[in-house]
């Protein structure tokens, strides 16, 4: 009886013995020496494929990062030269920058010898999957290729969206948004689906624009008086574009107890809302000094009875 379970022992250890010598043999082949047990096999052991492909792989970010500041210099992403438009720039910096980090990961996994006909397979699902799912994101990247390749506007325009009422000075142009700069400082960002969709108005296009001031006057005062004065004020600013377009003054309607007087003039467009303040304050101190009145809005009260 106790030889039986000595021999049962015996068995038992010897059995855990073998499990861990086949253990560390198949490490052993694996990682250091596959022709371990078969001469005829020449493929380099794991361990030396896996240092190599780190080693890869890390060299591969300093060639990608030392590839990317070439780029940047060569397209001279922060001056307006070789491509002038410096959203397009960035969009093109940044699209070619996770392309070449794309393509790295695959020369890892290929290196290592991952299958990647699996690995392909499950991504287009994947892809096909997430397409469904984030149709709001494709539609935004595909607004902004279409925004950057018909160009209705560029960096630093001053832009109007109508149907998404604001307005501003755009500082980018990015994959999925558009960023603008308020007058006020305010950052604002447009999905670039709603851009595509909208009714832009680009003050920047032309260098020139016009200033259009109404005043609402009161039908006794006299209009000569006033449209001289206004033009005075107008043809005395160097700024204002007398050769491109004769500044006017003249009456465009009127109401029951008022006129509206149409004070244009075309100006730099750079220098358009310094120009509209500093045209306003002196209309203001030229109807001031010559007792011009300005008409308002009559509200009736009705008085009623208890």
């Amino acid at each position: 009886m106790v030889l039986n379970v000595l021999l049962t022992w015996n068995e038992f250890w010897q059995s855990v013995g073998e499990f861990f010598k086949n253990f560390f043999d198949s490490l052993y082949v694996f990682w250091i020496n596959p022709s371990y047990h078969d001469e005829t096999i020449t493929e380099p052991p794991f361990l030396g494929v896996f240092i190599f492909a780190v080693i890869f792989l890390i060299v591969g970010f300093f060639i990608i990062k030392l590839i990317l500041l070439i780029t940047r210099r060569f397209i001279r992403l922060d001056k307006n030269k070789f491509i002038k438009d410096r959203s397009f720039k960035r969009f093109l910096y940044n699209t070619f920058k996770y392309i070449l980090y794309i393509v790295l990961f695959i020369l890892f996994f290929l290196i290592l010898g991952i299958e990647l006909t699996g690995v392909s397979t499950i991504i287009s699902s994947a892809l096909l999957a997430i397409g469904l799912s984030l149709q709001d994101v494709i539609s935004n990247f595909a607004s902004g290729l279409i925004i950057l390749t018909s160009k209705p506007f560029v960096t630093d325009d001053y832009v109007l969206f109508n149907s998404e009422g604001v307005e501003g000075n755009v500082i980018d142009v990015r994959f999925l948004t558009t960023i603008l700069k308020t007058v006020d400082g305010q950052i604002v960002t447009i999905p670039n689906k709603n851009i595509t969709n909208a009714t832009i108005t680009n003050y920047s296009n032309n260098p020139e624009r016009r200033v259009n001031i109404c005043l609402k006057v009161d039908l006794e005062q006299d209009f000569e008086i006033i449209k001289d004065g206004v033009l005075k004020i107008f043809n005395a600013n160097e700024d204002v574009l007398k050769d491109f377009y004769t500044p006017t003054v003249l009456i465009s309607e009127f109401q029951n107890n008022y006129m509206i007087v149409s004070c244009r003039c075309y100006v730099p467009g750079s220098k358009y809302w310094d120009i509209v303040f500093d045209f306003n304050k002196k209309i203001y101190e030229f109807f001031k000094a010559n007792n011009i009145k300005l008409a308002f809005e009559k509200v009736k009260v009705l008085d009623k009875e208890n």
